[in-house]
């Protein structure tokens, strides 16, 4: 789940260094399988300032993502109707995804994860050690498709992430929409009936 945080980057105004009040993303990322091959996955992203997020990853394995200031919910459900789904909850406003997404409202010179480098169209994010502890990454390079200090929002064509490990990823963004109104509701998970409750 840590690959979120890219979508709070991809969603920084260069000149500002500040994400939108709100937006709502479709998303695929791609990385290569131990065994060979590309791996990808597709989902959904909606975020509103301040604390609220909500992922849903529509390829297998399905899971949703759904936090507030008061409550995170991580939600699996089963994969076949004999099996039981299961949603974890913690009463919490500390959940690294919404820490990262609110810290980015002081821009990216003053955060305290990672330092940022504008080289011609791209943009690279170096974590440093409280960074790499908390999100999991050592670096994100952000690809635009002009000058990076003159993009917008969706003038960024791809990002790649190498985690921890080396591993490396790529983000793509198939559509993405700014000041989106979001109910309240939209930011509590409805657990479904039949689903073992975990409460951390």
């Amino acid at each position: 789940m840590k690959f979120i945080l890219i979508f709070l980057v991809y969603s920084l105004s260069a000149s500002a260094g500040l994400i939108p009040q709100s937006f709502s993303a479709r998303y695929e990322n791609s990385w290569q399988s131990a065994i060979g091959g590309t791996k990808k996955q597709e989902g959904t992203l909606d975020y509103k300032y301040p604390s609220n997020v909500r992922l849903d990853v529509k390829s297998e394995p399905k899971t949703t993502l759904v936090t507030n200031k008061n409550t995170t919910w991580y939600y699996q459900p089963a994969f076949n109707p004999k099996e039981e789904s299961q949603v974890s909850i913690q009463k919490s406003s500390s959940h690294p995804v919404i820490k990262f997404l609110d810290s980015m409202k002081d821009g990216l010179e003053n955060s305290k994860f990672f330092t940022s480098k504008i080289t011609g169209n791209d943009m690279t994010l170096t974590f440093n050690e409280a960074g790499k502890k908390e999100f999991s990454f050592q670096e994100v390079i952000l690809h635009a498709n002009k000058a990076f200090k003159d993009i917008t929002l969706k003038d960024i064509d791809s990002i790649e992430m190498k985690d921890a490990n080396g591993k490396l990823q790529k983000l793509r963004f198939l559509e993405l929409k700014e000041g989106v109104s979001f109910p309240a509701s939209h930011f509590v998970f409805e657990i479904p009936p039949k689903t073992k409750q975990i409460k951390n």
